[in-house]
């Protein structure tokens, strides 16, 4: 453990429980987001970052068991067994520049946990989404309405991959949300291609 140095994983759950919880996030009145942990978080952002620019696997693998504990809980409430887990794409620039998709690399670390809780009715499919516009970078931005505008069209569904989601419940995976504007602008593109209901995930807010 990157923090206490007991032996097993990045993060143990002893030291994730010491981290600071995220706040609720509301996006335009809707509560459809959910956030595990603060950004804030010393601890949490540096595992973020280990994830997002060294693409450490063994660093999302920290939070799978989390992640896939709440998306469980969210599910049962719904009263939903199938749903499809859809990781937000990386900017074409990005992903070439990177070598990978930490967003990927997060819901599949999810969905290993989920699956060990009998969850065999929920499918990752990564390949989902498309960036169809080029935006700045979101962390550049700090007005929250400039950050919505820059999202805005940003993404839309795979031709390929429209069918699959056709009247199914799915769950967006992003390693962090600010404002929300990433998230809102890859529900509309779902919602728009047939998806029956929207929610989304991530580490941290």
């Amino acid at each position: 453990c990157s923090q206490c140095h007991d032996i097993g994983a990045y993060l143990c759950q002893t030291c994730l429980d010491k981290c600071e919880h995220a706040k609720e996030l509301s996006v335009e009145g809707e509560k459809w987001i959910t956030s595990l942990y603060s950004y804030h978080d010393k601890t949490i952002k540096n595992a973020i970052w280990e994830i997002k620019f060294h693409g450490h696997f063994a660093v999302a693998e920290a939070f799978g068991k989390p992640l896939a504990n709440t998306i469980g809980t969210l599910l049962e409430q719904c009263g939903v067994q199938n749903a499809l887990l859809v990781p937000i794409p990386p900017s074409q620039s990005g992903g070439k520049k990177r070598g990978y998709n930490q967003t990927f690399m997060i819901a599949r670390a999810l969905i290993r946990n989920l699956k060990s809780k009998e969850y065999k009715g929920v499918l990752l499919l990564p390949n989902v989404l498309e960036k169809i516009k080029t935006t700045q970078r979101q962390a550049m931005i700090h007005n929250k309405e400039l950050r919505l505008q820059n999202m805005n069209g940003a993404f839309a569904v795979s031709k390929q991959q429209q069918q699959l989601i056709q009247g199914k419940t799915v769950v967006i995976v992003d390693d962090v949300t600010t404002t929300g504007a990433t998230l809102k602008d890859a529900k509309r593109a779902l919602l728009a291609s047939g998806a029956k209901e929207v929610f989304a995930i991530t580490i941290a807010h």
